[in-house]
């Protein structure tokens, strides 16, 4: 895959108990964008105190005689290189779920950008209060266009599920990822596209979600289409979300290859 100088591509890796590796959400930019990052980190990163109670230093990528290089808070993720593309690799791990909710953010804020061709661009935030991590951004024309044909294939002309891995890999982030008393909430996640292409993802909590809303703009005029969220008070739930956002666009672009 070719990147532009500021484009970036989320991915999904699922966990492997053959490998045994960790699921895990993968930021993929340019070497030379890669390059950039510890300079625009350490201008922009600020204080963390407020949000872990204490000082926590962002591990820096510096590269070790491979190349790799561990990164984020509390070294939660790693980074390698291939050809001329740097994988922040980060794992979806219990004891990390602040940590990989902070560094996500700080990545969002450095990396956001609305070039059309990327399939989906986030911005998140962090704070340790109600309503304290919210997650949105925008879709490209082209994943709206698939979930616009997918909710043309439900005869009823009713909502449709979202594709099972979906729901999958919000469930088995929710899980992971989740405190006792976040897990008193329930363990199901849910998922629907409406008959005018909009989607619904639904993670446990007080009516926790990440949508296309009604009252959005999502017309044809668009080259980006904008999502938003709804009560999304913890780390857990911000990432659940963004996962199974993550894997849709994913199927969606698989998909669209197979049909051209």
């Amino acid at each position: 895959m070719h990147f532009s100088e500021n484009k970036y591509c989320l991915l999904f890796v699922d966990a492997s108990a053959e490998q045994n590796t960790h699921a895990q959400i993968v930021f993929t930019v340019s070497k030379d964008l890669f390059n950039t990052l510890p300079d625009t980190i350490i201008n922009k990163i600020g204080s963390s105190e407020h949000y872990f109670g204490e000082s926590v230093d962002f591990h820096l990528p510096y590269p070790d005689l491979f190349g790799n290089a561990e990164f984020g808070y509390r070294k939660c993720a790693y980074v390698t290189h291939l050809n001329e593309e740097s994988l922040i690799h980060i794992d979806i791990r219990h004891e990390y779920r602040h940590e990989i909710a902070r560094t996500i953010h700080v990545l969002s804020r450095i990396l956001y950008n609305n070039e059309v061709s990327c399939p989906l661009i986030i911005d998140t935030y962090t704070e340790r209060c109600q309503w304290g991590h919210p997650l949105t951004g925008t879709i490209s024309k082209n994943i709206f266009e698939w979930l616009r044909f997918k909710a043309l294939e439900s005869k009823h002309g009713l909502e449709t599920s979202v594709p099972e891995d979906v729901i999958h890999t919000m469930e088995y982030v929710w899980k992971t990822l989740g405190s006792t008393d976040e897990h008193g909430f329930g363990m199901n996640c849910s998922g629907w596209i409406c008959p005018d292409g909009r989607f619904i993802l639904t993670c446990p909590g007080n009516a926790c979600d990440i949508a296309i809303y009604p009252d959005m703009d999502y017309g044809n005029h668009l080259d980006r289409i904008g999502f938003n969220c709804h009560n999304l008070d913890t780390a857990t739930q911000q990432i659940t979300l963004l996962a199974g956002l993550i894997k849709l666009c994913q199927i969606a672009e698989l998909d669209k290859e197979t049909m051209m």
